[in-house]
């Protein structure tokens, strides 16, 4: 009960949600007796006017896309702001592609790699329903090329296999510098949802965290399983030339974060050598087509 008292209170608090939260509710209630009815379905949701997933009605997240839109507020509404027609976006750890979805319908092309086979199914059917420009690829990402154990049992979450994990997939491993490469895809924008695998994945991207304007990174503590600390990873990309921000969707500005451990869920870094760049695309004169 307080799981579910404390997610409605998420939904109503929700920016999207504030000045309706009657209707919010209603959503919510109606999703909640098509869950018990339906047992497992999936369901076409509208994330934004012209971006849609289909999501189960069992997944993790399937709630907040139905009852938000976007779910991720801050970090999505970066995207909608960010990206204009013809920048790359590279979704690494992409699930069924919700970001990739979004960040298409801005008009960016998509370089997509998700290792998991029915959810890389699931994926590419997310594509085609939004015509997204790009590639997606079936692979995981580390250091070095090779295979890699997958789980497979953990939906949404799952994640590079331990010794421990039993229902597991053998799966190709590229580094993000080999994917560009391969692909021709070089994105100005990654989101990272690796479970807990992210330094290796920025070890394996030194030739193109240049480049990279912005990172959207989850960073839950789940590194501990591979031995890696979020401190590790915030350190990693300091060395590398980012700093980690915090987006202000109302006012259009990114404010430097002193903490970053102080975060929601996921967390922002900048290329300070882009920062100028970066902003000034959320300047008044900018082109506000995707806002």
């Amino acid at each position: 009960m307080k799981h579910r008292l404390r997610r409605i209170k998420e939904i109503l608090d929700h920016p999207s949600n504030r000045n309706d939260r009657i209707s919010a509710f209603l959503r919510y209630l109606g999703w909640n007796v098509g869950r018990r009815l339906l047992d497992q379905a999936d369901y076409v949701i509208n994330i934004a006017p012209k971006a849609r997933v289909i999501l189960s009605n069992r997944e993790n997240y399937a709630t907040l896309a139905y009852t938000c839109g976007l779910y991720d507020f801050d970090e999505m509404s970066f995207l909608t702001d960010f990206l204009r027609p013809g920048d790359i976006f590279g979704d690494f750890g992409a699930n069924v592609g919700v970001y990739s979805v979004l960040a298409g319908s801005l008009g960016a092309t998509v370089l997509a790699a998700e290792p998991v086979p029915d959810t890389y199914a699931r994926l590419q059917e997310n594509l085609r329903l939004n015509c997204v420009e790009g590639q997606a690829v079936r692979c995981g990402l580390s250091h070095t090329a090779g295979k890699l154990g997958f789980t497979l049992a953990l939906g949404g979450m799952n994640r590079v296999a331990t010794p421990r994990d039993t229902e597991t997939i053998e799966v190709d491993v590229l580094t993000a510098d080999e994917l560009v490469a391969q692909t021709g895809l070089s994105p100005l924008v990654v989101k990272i949802d690796v479970e807990g695998f992210e330094l290796p994945l920025l070890r394996g991207s030194c030739a193109l965290l240049p480049s990279v304007a912005a990172i959207i990174i989850e960073l839950n503590g789940s590194g501990g399983l591979y031995g890696y600390s979020d401190d590790e990873v915030h350190a990693y990309l300091i060395a590398a030339g980012f700093s980690c921000f915090d987006y202000l969707p109302a006012t259009r500005e990114l404010n430097p974060r002193s903490d970053f451990q102080r975060q929601k869920f996921n967390s922002l870094y900048i290329n300070l050598r882009m920062l100028d760049e970066t902003r000034s695309r959320f300047s008044p004169g900018a082109n506000l087509s995707n806002g």
